[in-house]
């Protein structure tokens, strides 16, 4: 028979709070970070306006190529460090290797996002 127990119902709640809290907390730090930057760029464009300046060029550039990198690298460091841990177990590495192509080929993705772009601007 099932009995109801506050404290099996509390630790169950606060699991579930927890999880879609920190998922929250991710997104909200997100969207505040990029607000910002937005917020700021256009501020300092507004600024620069008002004084008659020229308004600077675009600075992220490459930013592709550098997301790319960066996403190769822990998608590498992922994939190595399962292969190591199943080396040193002696077991095969499975499934879960596969978590380590996800950063591995988005980054290879962006890498070869940025060399079409580049063909296409003629090299710059």
């Amino acid at each position: 028979m099932w009995r109801f127990n506050a404290s099996d119902m509390f630790g169950m709640f606060a699991g579930i709070i927890l999880g879609l809290g920190f998922f929250a907390l991710v997104a909200y730090l997100v969207y505040l970070f990029v607000y910002k930057r937005i917020q700021m760029n256009h501020e300092m464009r507004l600024e620069l306006i008002k004084q008659g300046r020229d308004l600077p060029a675009e600075t992220e550039r490459f930013g592709s190529l550098k997301a790319g990198i960066v996403l190769c690298a822990v998608g590498l460091g992922l994939f190595l460090s399962l292969l190591l841990e199943a080396h040193s177990n002696g077991d095969t590495p499975g499934g879960e290797t596969v978590i380590a192509f996800v950063p591995l080929l988005t980054g290879l993705g962006l890498i070869g996002f940025h060399l079409a772009i580049r063909r296409n601007l003629g090299g710059k």
